[in-house]
Formats: structure tokens, C-alpha cells, sequence
């Protein structure tokens, strides 16, 4: 998970070990393409601005990276806007979560993509 707010990253980071789920949190987009090529994660969730570039910067990296390239993004952004500047950018996250957003929305992206039953 990516996101340069500490506090959203507390709380995921909190709700994803009540699930069950390991976590790795960061703060930098670029740290993201580090955590990829070393741990290969089931899935990302990145915020659109993070204090050293865009999502969509990084989204951009990862599509280089072949490790990366079947790893579901989730972009977590606080605007519906998002989505057209994606498109015409050619960005093509796996899906969007908007801020805020409850848990249950959270847990909606985690069976969709993991497609399991995950309890709260």
C-alpha cells in the first residue's frame, strides 16, 4: 500500500491485520517499484498524489516492470475525475477506490480480486 499519509497508512495497516492480510506500507511512489522487485506482492493500493510523484507516475513504472505487470492497482484517489484523466493519459489501474472510503469498500476490492470470502 502506498500513501505518503500516515494516518491512512495506520488504519490500513490496522485493518488488514484484523483480516488476516500482510501489509507493506510506503510512503514514496518510488519506494513502490523497490517493494515490487523484492517482495512481489497480490496487489497494490496507491494513492494518486504522494509527495514525490503521481499513481499515475508509478503506474507508468510498474507497466515496465515485468514482475509487475500482472499485479492488480488499485488507484485510491478522492476524486471520480481520476478516472478520465487515467484514460486519457492511458492508464489503466485494475480499479479505483475513493476517498473516503468505508472498509467494506476495501474488503469489496479484496474479493473481487482475491475472490474469497474475507470477514470483518
Amino acid at each position: 500500500m502506498v500513501d505518503d499519509d500516515p494516518v491512512v497508512r495506520t488504519l490500513l495497516e490496522q485493518y488488514f491485520k484484523q483480516i488476516h492480510f500482510d501489509l507493506i506500507c510506503i510512503s514514496k511512489g518510488k519506494e513502490c517499484i523497490f517493494a515490487v522487485e523484492n517482495y512481489k506482492p497480490q496487489i497494490i493500493f496507491l494513492d494518486l498524489i504522494l509527495s514525490d510523484c503521481t499513481g499515475f507516475d508509478v503506474i507508468r513504472d510498474l507497466q515496465q516492470l515485468e514482475k509487475a505487470r500482472d499485479i492488480p492497482v488499485i488507484l485510491m484517489t478522492a476524486t471520480l475525475d481520476s478516472k478520465k484523466i487515467a484514460n486519457l493519459n492511458g492508464i489503466e489501474p485494475a480499479d479505483y477506490l475513493i476517498k473516503p472510503f468505508e472498509f467494506k469498500d476495501l474488503l469489496g476490492l479484496l474479493n473481487k480480486f482475491f475472490n474469497q470470502t474475507t470477514n470483518q
